[in-house]
């Protein structure tokens, strides 16, 4: 009894994969066919992309949906102020955070450039002197990306928790 029931199920899967075996082969046949509807479909996506998606994505972003309207405006030119100051600050604390106990910092009193970008945040370019106990002293320059979460709040400028480094480059401490 139970083979019966295997063979018949086999048989019906056999006859399933002949009638698509069959549609499969009628399809190859007409090339043709094949190419033409692929075109077809290429050109309704492209259509569809350039006249309905496109337009809709320039719609957001020409819109003000990500814009942060906030009083910090960036600049295209070296800043001196008191964010700037404070962000010059919280970088070279993080920069002595992260020398190794070898390392001997001297900070320089300035930075050499500070820009604010906008929204609070500030590119602060400035210089350390490195002296090793085994090697030589150096002078070195590093590119220092920092944010005031705070916004236009400046009652806690000067504390630590208050700024995020988004990013500390050229030094070998």
């Amino acid at each position: 009894m139970k083979n019966q029931h295997f063979f018949s199920l086999a048989y019906r899967a056999f006859a399933k994969m002949n009638q698509i075996f069959t549609f499969g082969q009628i399809f190859m046949k007409n090339l043709q066919l094949k190419f033409a509807l692929l075109g077809i479909a290429g050109i309704i996506l492209l259509l569809f992309q350039s006249k309905l998606v496109m337009p809709l994505i320039y719609k957001v972003v020409s819109s003000d949906i990500f814009l942060e309207k906030n009083d910090d405006k960036g600049s295209q030119i070296a800043v001196s102020n008191k964010m700037t100051t404070a962000a010059f600050m919280q970088c070279n604390n993080y920069a002595k955070k992260k020398a190794s106990d070898s390392s001997l910092l001297s900070f320089s009193k300035e930075p050499l450039n500070t820009w604010g970008i906008g929204n609070y945040e500030y590119i602060v370019n400035a210089e350390i002197r490195v002296s090793q106990k085994n090697a030589a002293t150096t002078n070195q320059r590093y590119v220092c990306n920092i944010r005031y979460k705070n916004k236009n709040d400046l009652a806690g400028l000067n504390q630590e928790e208050n700024w995020i480094i988004d990013g500390l480059s050229g030094l070998n401490l």
